[in-house]
């Protein structure tokens, strides 16, 4: 696993748990995209990691400076997204379903900066 790779992270949703989804929805309904941004440390070893959300920028009705706008296919996406630093999660590495992608360095910059914003950092 690689900092700056882009990844389906499979989640639970309070709706599927309740029967809200069923047939090919919920398996869609189950899978997000993630940009993978724990240090490559932690990447290698740790039963756990860091990811930001992916979202489809179309469905988003305001970007904030802790955003990072990334255009398909950067990263093996299907359509221009969102990475939303604000909403850092950890995630185990068993609910990491599948690679798509990877980030170029300058959206990396743009993630990296987003996530210094986020966390107060300069």
């Amino acid at each position: 696993m690689k900092r700056g790779a882009v990844y389906l992270v499979s989640q639970s949703s309070p709706s599927l748990a309740k029967g809200g989804v069923s047939g090919p929805e919920k398996e869609q309904a189950l899978l997000r995209p993630v940009v993978l941004v724990s240090r490559e440390a932690i990447n290698r070893v740790s039963a756990v990691v860091l990811v930001c959300p992916l979202v489809e920028a179309a469905g988003l009705q305001q970007m904030y400076p802790s955003d990072v706008r990334i255009a398909a296919p950067e990263g093996g996406l299907t359509t221009d997204s969102v990475a939303l630093t604000a909403q850092l999660r950890a995630v185990p590495r068993t609910q990491i379903v599948r690679h798509l992608g990877e980030l170029s360095a300058e959206v990396m910059r743009q993630v990296d900066q987003a996530l210094r914003i986020t966390l107060d950092l300069d």
